[in-house]
């Protein structure tokens, strides 16, 4: 599975939830998640899609930490499964897995 076939995942769960997955362009921007995902009640997911056997840059692990200092969540999914389950959990309230906000470069085993 590409990388493109994961976004595309998480954008049809995202607007089957009645969100929005944006693709920001950010001057300068290395690193930034994939994915902007905002949905009604004002919840924001920041998301960075991999194939599954993708890496993160050192520039991306260095965004997502920041943005979860700043108190966001942010994390990685690797295929299309992991898009469904953390978008339903993230909506229902209950806690995300911790694979989904592990920074190291390689997919983290489950």
């Amino acid at each position: 599975m590409r990388e493109a076939e994961v976004e595309a995942c998480l954008k049809r769960v995202v607007e089957m939830n009645g969100g929005r997955a944006h693709k920001l362009y950010i001057f300068n921007g290395r690193g930034f998640p994939d994915r902007t995902c905002v949905f009604p009640g004002g919840k924001l997911l920041f998301v960075e899609c991999k194939q599954p056997q993708g890496k993160r840059s050192a520039a991306q692990v260095f965004i997502m930490r920041q943005l979860q200092n700043l108190g966001f969540t942010c994390g990685t999914i690797w295929d299309c499964d992991e898009a469904y389950q953390i978008v339903n959990t993230f909506l229902s309230g209950e806690e995300l897995p911790a694979w989904f906000f592990d920074l190291k470069q390689r997919r983290p085993t489950k």
